[in-house]
């Protein structure tokens, strides 16, 4: 409103003409002008389409992105990517033995020269690269976890039977797995891609062994005799120590009343522990340990959540469910007979097994720990691993008697009882071993110690420096002085330009207002001892004194008050 207004002032005072400007513009074409302006500042831009740009593949040979100089151009690729040997690198730094790579949910156009948006039909999510892990409805991706489809395509090459399966760690016996060689080739197809099997189909009762090269006798739990033909269809069941039946290709117990297989690591060791009066212990529930005892005729019990049991008497009855034989087992389920677990104490999962068998384990069902439902809690270790008696089930599949296989930079966690990531402060790189080896650390964090004993430990921030004073500043031998000045000190602070910049024309602006007005006031002075003095002269002079020597003062001229006009006007503005 102050600019507007001195604007006003000035145009006035000039004849409406803007004496500033190189050429004296009248008001009307000003006012324009500044229509114009504001039109063209009102304008909005206008929009060009632009080709979307995409990452470009990354192809590096970069050794300090490895773990060790020889990962690269060794013959193998080891740069965590898909079909990658070994996580050794990082992604696209390995580009001799791996080729360029992309960035998670890009793949690699035709030509190699970009990475383009993944695109395949229906898939709603990508786990990796171009891996589909989510699909629309009720479409599911397919085993190589390329397409989206709505029936299963697994076969010996490619299917995702691994209890390690999905996790972005190749974990079968291929070719150098990244993740150990856990699972049988091709069953972790969403990892490691299709595998090349050997055909065993030229052999009666052979199948593929775990990595795939050759042929090996067909093994099925509770099998006796496979039938003479390719592959593995099961002829007979054992009945040595378990009473198994063939059920839907499968040797299963056949479980009736009062023989069942239910007594976790005590069926099938050749001794009766199901607590009747010829058992030799009572280790299992009556009618549970049915490999090692006789069927047991059972009464029944009227009420749910009861079972019976043998008294001391050498009699049944029917006593309420309780933890004696369910350890860690909190409530059950009230509306079905016998004892039907429906919750674990703190600290233990309930895990399903068949029919209405109910466990509790400390251990959750998930990466690294799956519950074989026939196997599981019979007391022997199966799963090949370390401590384990035989070698039957996959690593990790036998959880009920073995402890979860952490693999892939992850450590079981005691809180929730699952295998998660690796969490270590300040951690970089972990190393290709198993568990949480770390390898590198983030910036500001320094490796200390070694193997799975070592740590990111945080450097130590210096202290900043006190203020100098006044005996800090020792002069030097040129007049100068040291020690003043702060290294963290970052140079000009633009605010301080901007404070400059506004103090100096305020400051012309008063010292000229101060001087303008003292003219005025100095102009006025003497213009009213002009025209006091000819008040008095013509004062004198009507009243006759005209012997009296007057002092004649001439009329103001119109150039005079034209001059005192501008004068005036430019104190206003």
């Amino acid at each position: 409103v102050s600019v507007l207004y001195c604007f006003i002032k000035l145009l006035h005072s000039n004849n409406n003409k803007i004496p500033f400007l190189p050429l004296a513009m009248s008001a009307a074409s000003t006012l324009r002008l500044l229509a114009i302006a504001t039109s063209m500042s009102q304008l909005q831009p206008k929009a060009y389409a632009s080709t979307p740009q995409h990452p470009l593949p990354m192809c590096t040979n970069d050794p300090d992105a490895c773990e060790a100089a020889r990962y690269i151009d060794d013959g193998h690729c080891e740069d965590g990517g898909v079909l990658a040997a070994a996580p050794f690198c990082r992604l696209g730094t390995d580009c001799t033995d791996c080729g360029p790579r992309c960035p998670a949910g890009y793949q690699l156009s035709n030509d190699q020269s970009s990475c383009t948006p993944c695109d395949v039909a229906h898939a709603t999510a990508y786990s990796r690269h171009c891996q589909v892990s989510h699909c629309e409805g009720a479409l599911f991706p397919n085993a190589a976890r390329t397409a989206c489809t709505d029936t299963a395509d697994d076969t010996l090459s490619c299917n995702n039977d691994c209890v390690f399966r999905d996790d972005g760690y190749c974990s079968d016996y291929g070719t150098a797995p990244q993740g150990g060689q856990a699972c049988r080739a091709g069953s972790d197809c969403g990892d490691c891609g299709l595998r090349n099997i050997i055909d065993c189909s030229g052999t009666p009762a052979t199948e593929p062994d775990d990595a795939g090269t050759s042929c090996v006798a067909c093994r099925r739990p509770g099998a006796a005799t496979f039938v003479n033909a390719p592959g593995c269809a099961i002829e007979t069941c054992e009945i040595s120590l378990h009473n198994y039946v063939l059920t839907d290709g499968r040797c299963v117990p056949a479980e009736t009343t009062g023989c069942t297989y239910e007594c976790p690591g005590h069926n099938g060791n050749g001794i009766c522990e199901d607590g009747h009066d010829d058992a030799d212990e009572d280790f299992c529930r009556l009618g549970t340990d049915c490999g090692d005892c006789d069927q047991r005729a059972l009464i029944p019990c009227i009420y749910n959540m009861q079972e019976p049991v043998f008294n001391q008497f050498g009699f049944q009855e029917c006593i309420d469910c309780s933890s004696q034989h369910f350890p860690n087992a909190k409530t059950f389920d009230a509306a079905a007979q016998g004892c039907v677990i429906t919750e674990c104490d703190d600290g233990y999962h309930l895990i399903e097994l068949r029919g209405h068998l109910k466990l509790c384990s400390p251990y959750a069902e998930g990466h690294g720990c799956r519950y074989d439902w026939l196997l599981a809690f019979n007391g022997d270790c199966d799963d090949g691993g370390n401590g384990s008696v035989k070698t039957i089930l996959p690593l990790g599949g036998d959880c009920g008697d073995c402890p979860p296989r952490c693999l892939h930079h992850t450590e079981f966690n005691a809180t929730t009882g699952r295998c998660e990531p690796c969490s270590r402060p300040g951690v970089l790189h972990y190393t290709h071993e198993v568990g949480c080896v770390i390898y590198s650390c983030m910036d500001g964090y320094e490796l200390q110690g070694t193997g799975a004993n070592a740590v990111c430990e945080a450097i130590p921030t210096p202290e900043p420096t006190a203020a100098p004073t006044a005996q800090d500043g020792a002069s030097t031998s040129d007049g100068g002085s040291t020690g003043n000045a702060s290294d963290d000190d970052d140079g000009f602070n633009p605010l301080w330009l901007l404070l400059l910049l506004l103090l100096i024309p305020s400051s012309i602006g008063i010292a000229v207002f101060m001087y303008m007005r003292s003219r005025k006031s100095s102009s006025s002075s003497q213009t009213q001892e002009k025209r006091l003095l000819q008040d008095d002269n013509i004062a004198l002079a009507a009243d006759g004194n005209t012997d009296d020597e007057v002092v004649a003062t001439p009329a103001p001229t119109q150039e005079a008050v034209a001059e005192d006009q501008v004068e005036d006007n430019t104190m206003d503005l």
